[in-house]
């Protein structure tokens, strides 16, 4: 009987940048603030990281102080309690997820591909940014030695299968420039680890430990996997408070600010949704319709170096 994959799942929900570097197989993520870009409107993003309180060994990394929560609370799931919560502010934060092995992005044919900055450009990730602490627009950045990357739509089954289109930023005709397909909203990062525990590193001289000890059913990565895991959840979110839904995505054109020279916000292009036709009507789904996620500041983006 083969024993059961202990697996690192960091989630990670709104205005991210994947940067791959395909050289060393690693990742590093880049949480972006549209608001601080000169001539976007927006709404702050402020990147936050949780964690069951369960998964959380309060004592902290050996060497190393424990990073203390800014926040302890309960999740309000009607169905099942599942315990009190921690969470971290990270703006301003270097986090390095200390595995070994090789970063992949996962390619099946059910998951959704993550918008790739490469459709709108062709100009290169900006490399400085590695070496540098996080500067606006960049509010943080988690590096990631190893794993599984793969994206995947939380919107209900009938609205999953939407395609978007790129127009450009300032085209009120929103005037299709290509196809952009399907478009994850969602993007995840499977670790396999060979201990039921790992530190996370917050710098030189703060970090915490998790325990993965929780059993993971039902869940995408199980399906990845072939069977139910054992793990913990990290999950960060930079999503802002105004909760839109709109048709047009304004705020992407922020994502290639990571790149060497950004070109002009005006030439920039950003996702547009092809909403679906209404079973009811024959006609289109309104955006009310809809509700969130879709919309709201979800989209992540990748770029590769």
């Amino acid at each position: 009987m083969s024993s059961v994959p202990i697996v690192l799942l960091l989630q990670f929900h709104g205005r991210f940048v994947f940067a791959e570097n395909t050289a060393e197989h690693s990742l590093t993520v880049f949480a972006v603030d549209p608001r601080q870009v000169v001539g976007l409107v927006s709404d702050p993003h402020d990147p936050i990281l949780t964690i069951r309180e369960a998964n959380v060994d309060r004592n902290g990394p050996d060497g190393k102080d424990a990073k203390a929560p800014a926040r302890r609370f309960v999740s309000t799931s009607p169905t099942a309690f599942d315990g009190t919560h921690l969470l971290w502010d990270i703006v301003n934060c270097q986090i390095d997820v200390p595995t070994g092995g090789n970063f992949k992005w996962l390619d099946t044919g059910d998951l959704m591909p993550i918008a790739d900055l490469a459709s709108g450009t062709t100009r290169p990730f900006n490399r400085k940014l590695l070496d540098q602490t996080p500067a606006p627009p960049i509010t943080a950045l988690v590096t990631i030695h190893s794993g599984l990357g793969f994206g995947f739509h939380e919107l209900g089954k009938d609205l999953a299968f939407f395609d978007y289109d790129y127009v450009r930023y300032d085209d009120h005709d929103e005037t299709k420039i290509k196809d952009a397909g399907r478009l994850a909203d969602m993007v995840a990062i499977a670790i396999r680890i060979p201990e039921p525990h790992v530190d996370i590193s917050f710098g030189p001289n703060e970090g915490i430990r998790v325990c993965a000890d929780s059993l993971l059913k039902k869940l995408r990565i199980a399906q990845i996997f072939g069977q139910d895991v054992r793990g913990v959840i990290l999950n960060f979110s930079n999503l802002c408070t105004a909760a839109e839904s709109r048709r047009v995505d304004k705020e992407f054109a922020a994502f290639y600010e990571v790149l060497d020279t950004p070109p002009p916000i005006e030439e920039r292009l950003i996702p547009k949704v092809n909403l679906p036709k209404s079973a009811g009507s024959g006609g289109g789904y309104g955006i009310e319709e809809i509700g969130h996620p879709f919309g709201d500041c979800y989209l992540s983006a990748k770029v590769s170096f």
